[in-house]
């Protein structure tokens, strides 16, 4: 009974951190900065709609509950995805973690997003003095880049056989043309077992930090709650099936 009831006091636990900082923000689309953070990292997961938030052992999983990646043997794992995504952009990201069973499993994280040789249309020869005094873009290339980069670690562990804790401390830059910005944010993510037919329930929040400033706006980063729950139905032999289940608050969104 004691575990059972540990199930809606760790997503309380969670609600009560995500809901307020979601609350705070006007809530429409575009409010985000560092949109690449919405985009799936892992093929797994991808392919299972990103209802990933109660999976566990899988150190991609760091790009989303950092509780996920938690081991209970001594193991090394690594993770490397590739995606060709939409409008010629292109997205990699490289993950690995070991775990020390005294300590827990540590786990590194990099993600690269962007493109390279966009056409410039650059409006920097006007006549005025006043208007070439106001000229923002004062390069002169025929085109430009855009560049996104995400640097992670994270720290999870078996805090009981059934229950895991996650961290991710996250290190975001934006690079368009020759402007850039930067800011820290963090995950927080916890996964319960239940014990029965491999059922799991999750909850995280991702992408507390701080705002991306360029010029003089600032934008905060996509903050995320969800929660969610799996379990494996049929589990013999080679056939796994699994049924997963995620509910997801962005916070640009209702």
């Amino acid at each position: 009974m004691t575990r059972i009831l540990c199930i809606p006091l760790i997503a309380v636990l969670l609600l009560a951190i995500g809901a307020p900082l979601g609350d705070a923000q006007v809530q429409k689309a575009g409010l985000n900065s560092a949109a690449f953070l919405k985009v799936g990292v892992g093929a797994r997961q991808a392919a299972i709609g990103s209802a990933v938030t109660s999976l566990n052992g899988d150190v991609t999983n760091l790009f989303w509950n950092p509780a996920g990646i938690a081991l209970k043997e001594e193991t090394a794992q690594a993770a490397f995805t590739y995606n060709n995504w939409i409008g010629g952009l292109s997205q990699e990201a490289v993950a690995a973690s070991y775990n020390w069973q005294d300590i827990g499993t540590v786990g590194i994280g990099f993600q690269s997003f962007g493109i390279s040789g966009i056409q410039a249309d650059r409006d920097n020869g006007y006549g005025d003095q006043q208007l070439i005094a106001q000229t923002i873009d004062m390069n002169t290339t025929s085109t430009y880049n855009y560049q996104d980069l995400l640097i992670s670690g994270t720290y999870s562990r078996y805090i009981t056989d059934y229950l895991s804790l996650g961290v991710t401390f996250k290190y975001i830059h934006e690079n368009i043309d020759d402007v850039a910005a930067s800011t820290y944010g963090f995950d927080l993510g916890t996964i319960y077992n239940i014990g029965v037919l491999g059922w799991s329930v999750g909850a995280r929040v991702n992408n507390l930090g701080g705002d991306m400033k360029f010029y003089n706006f600032a934008s905060p980063i996509p903050l995320t709650f969800s929660i969610g729950t799996s379990m494996s139905p049929v589990d013999q032999g080679i056939t796994r099936w699994m049924l997963a289940l995620d509910i997801v608050k962005p916070q640009d969104g209702t």
